[in-house]
């Protein structure tokens, strides 16, 4: 039996872009799914997905209309480049967001990097432990041989 089916996307965010529509056969087909990174701003992640509903399920089935059929997930890093020099970041830490991340573009060259953390609080009890992980992407090489994980108090300097 042929099988043709014609899905609609819900682009919605402004920075992919998909065909309106797309018919599949049986056989299937092919569609461009194109990112603009330049719209996502230094040292943030974005993540969006591209859903595709069924246009040819009958009206009085409202609720399944809202079930997409098939997710493409994109996701865009855009790093901090460094120039040569220092790197300055105040980072507020809380229980609703315990977590910060940083993506950074070193110079071509660079094989190390010194990190300090600071406290703001001058009080001894407010010197908590803090985990920090570094990751170096390198071609052909997994990160567990370019990862460092480690434990700090606050007034100590790490370095990497």
């Amino acid at each position: 039996y042929p099988v043709q089916k014609v899905f609609k996307s819900n682009d919605e965010d402004g920075w992919i872009s998909t065909p309106e529509f797309l018919h599949i056969n049986a056989e299937g087909k092919d569609f461009s799914v194109r990112v603009d990174p330049t719209m996502v701003p230094a040292g943030q992640v974005w993540y969006a997905e591209v859903l595709a509903f069924d246009t040819e399920l009958p009206v009085d089935q409202e609720d399944i209309h809202t079930i997409p059929l098939f997710r493409v997930p994109v996701t865009v890093i855009q790093p901090i480049v460094l120039k040569e020099g220092t790197l300055k970041q105040n980072l507020s830490f809380s229980t609703k967001q315990p977590l910060h991340r940083l993506f950074l573009s070193v110079p071509a060259g660079c094989n190390w990097m010194d990190i300090e953390l600071r406290s703001a609080s001058e009080s001894a009890e407010m010197r908590e432990l803090y985990g920090l992980q570094c990751i170096q992407l390198l071609p052909e090489k997994s990160v567990a041989y370019t990862s460092l994980k480690t434990w700090s108090r606050v007034v100590e300097s790490v370095h990497l």
